[in-house]
């Protein structure tokens, strides 16, 4: 939910930002797009992983492939972590961007 939301209000500060014309704008898009990125290594590699990892955790087991599982996870880690930066660094200049 609090993913969701802060998806959807990137988006409308593209919008208040003034849309592409605007470089709050811009970076509201950028910062979007990072979110995006984000959100998508999560679905596509750390999710499946983590429904892995539970389900053998919930049977008191270690999954046989568990170090290919954490391999795939770590994978991943610098992707996310440097678009949530992109994100972050966008809203913040959006932000000092925008008219007062």
């Amino acid at each position: 939910l609090i993913g969701a939301t802060g998806l959807l209000s990137t988006g409308a500060l593209f919008f208040v930002a003034g849309g592409w014309p605007a470089l709050p704008g811009r970076l509201a898009l950028l910062a979007l797009a990072g979110l995006l990125t984000q959100l998508a290594a999560y679905l596509l590699v750390n999710k499946p992983v983590n429904k892995r990892q539970t389900a053998a955790a919930l049977q008191h087991q270690t999954p046989p492939n568990a170090r290919a599982l954490q391999r795939r996870w770590d994978s991943v880690i610098g992707l996310r972590a440097g678009a949530l930066t992109v994100a972050v660094a966008a809203l913040i200049g959006a932000a000092l961007q925008s008219p007062r």
